[in-house]
């Protein structure tokens, strides 16, 4: 009987051991997996969750399941990426909260933090940066700019706009480094402001704890509303989108500073 109990508990410890055993080395072939993948693309690094306030992860899908909603509703778009290359696409921040201007009482005019950003324009400067503006959907905070590392993805900062625009239309002159978004002025009307590359990299909304200025700017002839804008060739082009009267876009030629040209 002795016997018996003795090889039954050598048998439990034999289990015992085997199974510790193998959870090392799964985590021994878990780790070195893990350092390879850091040594393969040393430009991506893990991002906080938050920086100054605005959201960096992912709001809908992980990349993963992304990656197979893309192919199931876009199979041909799916197919032309490469997927190989980092980063194929970007993560859009502040989707779950970003830093913001209050625009509506209490705290009016002061920093927080807004859920319901509403990503709209995209801008490209140099290769170097990524810009994409969002505007509260409810219109309790003001609209805001979201500057990415062009070749990471990596969420660099949040800047604060003065305004509850829908700022759907922005631009870069890459012959002048100005950003043009597209605003409203105090009669409902269209016009369009901007600010340098110098002005943008200078911001810091932490320590600032305002908007960002536009110190260029004018108010558009036409069309009355913008939807969208881009630039080309010394000229910025300004479109407006109505699903019952068509369409509109015009062209605005900018004087050698790259600003419009008084009338």
């Amino acid at each position: 009987m002795l016997n018996k109990n003795i090889s039954k508990r050598r048998y439990c410890w034999i289990i015992l051991m085997i199974i510790l055993t193998s959870c090392v080395i799964f985590f021994m072939l878990w780790t070195n997996y893990k350092k390879k993948e850091v040594r393969r693309h040393p430009s991506i690094k893990s991002q906080h969750a938050l920086v100054d306030n605005t959201s960096t992860r992912p709001a809908s899908y992980s990349t993963k399941d992304f990656k197979s909603v893309l192919f199931e509703t876009y199979s041909d778009v799916y197919k032309n990426l490469n997927f190989k290359q980092k980063p194929t696409f970007y993560v859009i921040p502040g989707l779950i909260q970003s830093a913001a201007i209050k625009y509506t009482p209490p705290n009016q005019g002061q920093p927080g933090i807004a859920y319901d950003m509403d990503p709209q324009g995209l801008a490209i400067i140099h290769h170097k940066y990524l810009i994409i503006s969002a505007y509260s959907k409810s219109k309790t905070f003001d609209s805001v700019l979201w500057i990415l590392d062009f070749k990471t993805g990596r969420f660099i900062k949040t800047i604060a706009l003065n305004n509850i625009d829908h700022v759907g239309g922005i631009t870069y002159d890459d012959d002048h480094d100005r950003l043009w978004v597209a605003t409203i002025n105090q009669y409902q009307r269209a016009q369009v402001q901007s600010l340098s590359l110098k002005e943008l990299e200078r911001y810091n909304f932490k320590k600032q704890k305002s908007p960002i200025k536009f110190k260029h700017g004018t108010n558009l002839a036409a069309p009355l509303k913008t939807s969208y804008l881009t630039y080309h060739k010394n000229k910025i082009y300004v479109g407006y989108f109505d699903k019952i009267h068509g369409g509109q876009l015009f062209g605005y030629k900018l004087n050698k500073k790259g600003l419009f040209k008084k009338r």
